[in-house]
């Protein structure tokens, strides 16, 4: 669990109800949420999720495919629209949230990167 205090937790949630999960938007959705998780996490940085041997990522009980997907790793977790304020533990995101996990990588972005996505 995320050691988000009640604020933080409530402007994460925000942002998620703002970028739900079929929005397409997760890239917007990180780029907020990454200066909260900051606040938490010194280290906390977006990830993107990409195809690897598979033509798009796919969430499982989602009828979407992506081209990719961006997430906020903080604290050993992921956060994204898929996870919601919680998290959800780094180890085991990609077999719970996806389709095929291994099919897919997962890279470090850079603040900047993130509007280009």
């Amino acid at each position: 669990m995320i050691r988000w205090n009640p604020g933080q937790k409530k402007r994460v949630a925000t942002v998620l109800r703002r970028h739900p999960r079929t929005s397409d938007r997760c890239a917007r959705a990180a780029k907020a949420i990454l200066p909260v998780a900051l606040e938490v996490d010194g280290a906390a940085h977006a990830r993107v999720i990409e195809p690897e041997g598979a033509v798009y990522v796919q969430p499982k009980d989602l009828d979407v495919r992506w081209s990719h997907h961006v997430t906020v790793a903080v604290d050993a977790h992921h956060v994204d629209a898929l996870t919601g304020p919680p998290g959800h533990d780094e180890a085991t995101y990609l077999e719970h949230f996806f389709d095929e996990p291994e099919s897919h990588s997962i890279r470090p972005v850079a603040p900047d990167e993130l509007g280009k996505l």
